[in-house]
């Protein structure tokens, strides 16, 4: 946020929904595969910005990135944690 302010913020969402929703209950791999034009649609911006974004959210170790055959694969790692985490909140409030 402090080096992209609230834009990179939005577009760190919008990516992990785009991963989530390619997730099953059962599935644990936590990565979504597009052209990065596809990417861009998704994330509603350039797909300069979409680069960009993917590269620092990579360096800061969020996501890995991976190109191949004019596609770009993102991966997050802690997808999962941040799936089982929510999983028990929304647990935990049914039982209140």
């Amino acid at each position: 946020m402090t080096e992209c302010g609230l834009e990179a913020s939005g577009f760190w969402w919008r990516i992990l929904e785009i991963v989530a929703l390619q997730m099953s209950n059962d599935n644990e791999k936590c990565s979504a595969t597009y052209a990065l034009s596809r990417w861009a649609r998704l994330c509603y911006c350039h797909h300069h910005t979409v680069s960009k974004y993917l590269g620092k959210l990579e360096v800061m170790g969020m996501v890995t990135v991976g190109y191949s055959e004019g596609k770009v694969e993102v991966t997050i790692p802690n997808l999962l944690k941040y799936r089982d985490e929510y999983s028990k909140k929304v647990r935990h409030k049914a039982v209140l």
